[in-house]
């Protein structure tokens, strides 16, 4: 099984540099445009999926929908929170200073979704996924804090730092229960 995870496009939380979460942001016009100009890079990258995947946050659902429209794709998209954003609890829709930005990067900040049950609950969902989707192709709009998590599970030379950007293609391979990076930040 193939993924493409695609980081939802632009919000205006996203352009003023505020910690968004599981604070539910729509799609700014910037945002969408980005979703028109991915779903044109997944027809030339992956052009061949079976489902497309979003979390229930409006921003990714808007990318996943713009996906859809684009590429005329037949079928529903399919809402699993396995793939929703991180929750930041008090922190959301603040800016990132360099003392809140320590915070994130604790394990033991109060209030914080901790990293390690990020991770946890975005392979559950890969590994679910896997044996609904064994040997096909997936598209999956999310966030860039759980896709994080995932990417920092497979290859631990990644971390928190690994900046995934608004619109970009993300490709992991999986076959039985073992994931591949094959590309990250295509855009």
């Amino acid at each position: 099984m193939k993924i493409c995870f695609v980081r939802h496009g632009q919000t205006d939380a996203n352009k003023n540099g505020l910690i968004q979460g599981v604070s539910d942001h729509p799609l700014n016009e910037t945002g969408i445009k980005q979703a028109k100009e991915t779903a044109k890079l997944i027809k030339k990258k992956f052009p061949y999926f079976n489902a497309i995947i979003s979390s229930s946050l409006s921003r990714a659902k808007k990318t996943a929908e713009v996906i859809k429209e684009e590429l005329k794709f037949k079928g529903d998209i399919i809402i699993d929170d396995h793939f929703i954003e991180r929750s930041f609890g008090p922190y959301e829709n603040h800016k990132v200073t360099d003392e809140v930005y320590i915070k994130l990067t604790s394990e033991n900040t109060e209030g914080l979704e901790p990293f390690k049950d990020l991770q946890k609950r975005g392979i559950k969902g890969i590994l679910e996924l896997e044996k609904k989707y064994k040997g096909k192709n997936i598209i999956i709009a999310t966030h860039a804090q759980i896709l994080k998590a995932i990417v920092c599970f497979i290859d631990p030379k990644f971390d928190f730092k690994t900046v995934i950007y608004n619109g970009s293609l993300n490709i992991i391979s999986v076959k039985n229960q073992k994931m591949k990076i094959e590309k990250l930040n295509i855009y």
